[in-house]
């Protein structure tokens, strides 16, 4: 874990989205079940507790793919119950933020405050300042260099998609940019209900994993966690046409080629031409 700011909301949200999105705990079932969505809530509150601005762009992102995912999973009937479910309570956790705030405005002038210090007069801040000389000075070097790029490790940017541009050049930007989209676009028909819920989910939690990525990355490295979610939807699409083609050979396979059904049968005819 860092203690920096940024990249610790960082950190606590990418685990939020994914135990959220993926919801592997309906795989594993028992415990785990149960721990997912109560532990998905912590994080949460930890990425408010982390004071990052990055983080809290992020957040605002998770909270309306969590709407969206779920009103679409309604049309799904192996997830409506839940979908329902968990709009419901996002609509009363609203609801019940709403009447507070009105009841207590002293929460509301804090919590506009905190917003104020942290969002909107974040680009009169030092660190602003200094960040965003890192993204200029690293997108002189792509000029530079004509847009070779300046070598992976050669420059400091403050957002990943300028560290990519300036550190692996236009043509590097554009194989990611080729990949995120065919990661994102993938087939999922013909998947089972747990591969298509495991790869939809690790696709919202990319979205809101390169977020506070794009705002306050400073390497090309996006990490192990990134890494196990491109993974994810890059290889689980692949392995739906080599399943759909195991149950089709099952399905097609001749009677002479199944011994446990011929064998009693075989064994019948002889003692019915005895009698």
């Amino acid at each position: 874990f860092n203690t920096e700011a940024s990249a610790y909301g960082a950190l606590v949200l990418s685990f939020a989205s994914m135990i959220y999105f993926m919801r592997m705990g309906d795989a594993l079932g028992g415990i785990y079940a149960r721990l997912q969505m109560p532990l998905a809530l912590l994080l949460v509150a930890f990425t408010v507790l982390s004071t990052s601005s990055a983080a809290f762009v992020g957040l605002g992102v998770f909270g309306v793919l969590a709407v969206g995912s779920n009103v679409l999973a309604l049309r799904n009937p192996a997830d409506e119950k839940r979908a329902l479910t968990h709009l419901l309570v996002i609509g009363g956790g609203l609801l019940l933020a709403i009447a507070v705030m009105i009841i207590k405005t002293d929460i509301w002038n804090a919590i506009f405050e905190q917003f104020n210090s942290l969002v909107l007069k974040k680009t009169s801040s030092d660190s602003y300042s200094e960040r965003s000389t890192w993204n200029r000075v690293s997108l002189e070097g792509l000029t530079a260099t004509g847009g070779y790029g300046v070598g992976v490790g050669s420059t400091r940017a403050s957002s990943w998609p300028v560290a990519v541009l300036s550190s692996t050049g236009i043509i590097g930007g554009l194989l990611m940019i080729a990949f995120l989209i065919r990661s994102m676009t993938n087939n999922l028909s013909g998947a089972s209900n747990e591969i298509r819920r495991v790869v939809t989910g690790a696709r919202y939690a990319i979205l809101v994993c390169i977020v506070p990525g794009a705002l306050a990355g400073t390497l090309v490295d996006f990490g192990g966690f990134n890494a196990t979610l491109f993974a994810i939807v890059a290889a689980l699409p692949g392995l739906i046409p080599v399943a759909t083609r195991r149950i089709r050979r099952t399905m097609h396979r001749p009677a002479a080629h199944r011994p446990a059904a011929a064998g009693p049968v075989a064994q019948r005819v002889p003692a019915a031409r005895s009698r």
